[in-house]
């Protein structure tokens, strides 16, 4: 049997950073290239319906809806004639604007490199789009160029793209000195006072909603800043408040199972609908953002009308797993990205290395 490997990036940026750069990108489009097939979704369409390739094959895909996958992998896609998918946060998009320059319009001479965009040297976008600013991401002309070129498909990564808080653990505390999820500031409404409780929190379209109290807020955010205050210690501040909170159990309350259903299912739809409008793509493709989801929003999203749904579990793609479609992370590593690679282009040693790696 010849698998077929889906891979996934997020930016293509033209200077080494935080994400695949584009000259590593143009080197694994070359690699890729020469050892597989680059496929678009009518293979994957195959596969999943019991069909054999004629080789191992690659289905490239992107998330979030970056402008640089506009600016610099759509050029380099099609110098290498390869198809791809990108997912859309339908938030993030922007509607009108102008048509931002791009590779192409660079080497044909017709804007100087100076006048293309470049990406934010650190990675903030998203943390930025919660506050207002989409300048980062695609907007609608852009997208309509990408789907009428035939390079690409489009696919939904829902609405808003963030986390929300699914659990009543508190892991962390609001503080400079915190590691804290950029989608923080969605998950507790905005409030960014010093010692707000940091709850697990996952994809909301994975997990019912936990509301924490104010009185719960209040207590935390006051024993945390008492501690600090005496400590000027972060992490004992941390340690400290952790200990003192742990007595309290009446924390807040989780969504109940019908108002779960209805804000998941709502904001599948809503993202269906924008792509409808704008693109007259009625599409059946959604990427779960961070891979995560559950057996409930899985029986949304094919009511929703997804019949293709792809996760971020390692693994080449099996013909039992239409809606939790397995890919695997394009790493800017060479060796790395290309062992991958290697290891899913043979099935038994797929198998074996998912037994003991996963």
């Amino acid at each position: 049997m010849n698998p077929l490997i889906v891979l996934y990036y997020h930016r293509i940026l033209p200077f080494k950073g935080y994400d695949v750069d584009i000259e590593t990108f143009e080197r694994q489009l070359f690699y890729i290239k020469k050892r597989f097939d680059i496929v678009g979704t009518d293979a994957l369409i195959d596969v999943l319906g019991g069909k054999s390739l004629k080789k191992p094959s690659v289905l490239i895909t992107f998330d979030d809806g970056f402008l640089d996958n506009f600016v610099y992998a759509y050029p380099l896609l099609k110098r290498y004639s390869a198809k791809a998918v990108i997912f859309i946060a339908t938030s993030k998009v922007q509607n009108g604007g102008r048509i931002r320059k791009t590779l192409d319009d660079y080497w044909s001479g017709k804007t100087e490199l100076k006048e293309i965009f470049v990406p934010n040297k650190k990675e903030t976008a998203l943390y930025d789009s919660l506050n207002g600013d989409f300048s980062e991401f695609l907007n609608w002309d852009e997208l309509n160029i990408m789907k009428d070129s035939g390079i690409f498909k489009i696919g939904s990564h829902g609405h808003i793209h963030s986390k929300i808080f699914s659990s009543s653990k508190v892991c962390d505390f609001y503080h400079k000195d915190a590691t804290i999820h950029w989608s923080f500031i969605y998950a507790n409404n905005g409030d960014l006072n010093v010692g707000s409780p940091i709850f697990e929190m996952k994809s909301s379209l994975a997990a019912k909603k936990f509301i924490p109290s104010d009185d719960f807020k209040c207590i935390v955010k006051d024993a945390f800043n008492k501690a600090y205050k005496k400590s000027k210690d972060y992490n004992v501040a941390k340690k400290s408040t952790l200990a003192i909170i742990g007595k309290y159990k009446d924390r807040g309350f989780f969504e109940n199972s019908d108002d779960f259903e209805s804000r998941v299912f709502n904001e599948m739809v809503l993202s269906k609908k924008l792509i409808k409008e704008h693109l007259n793509i009625d599409t059946k493709l959604l990427s779960w953002p961070w891979g995560e989801f559950s057996n409930e929003s899985l029986k949304l999203a094919k009511k929703a009308g997804f019949e293709y749904c792809f996760s971020t579990k390692k693994d080449f793609v099996r013909s039992t797993h239409r809606c939790k479609i397995s890919r695997i992370k394009a790493s800017g590593n060479k060796k790395r990205f290309e062992k991958r690679l290697f290891i899913y282009s043979k099935p038994v040693l797929a198998n074996i290395y998912n037994r003991f790696h996963l």
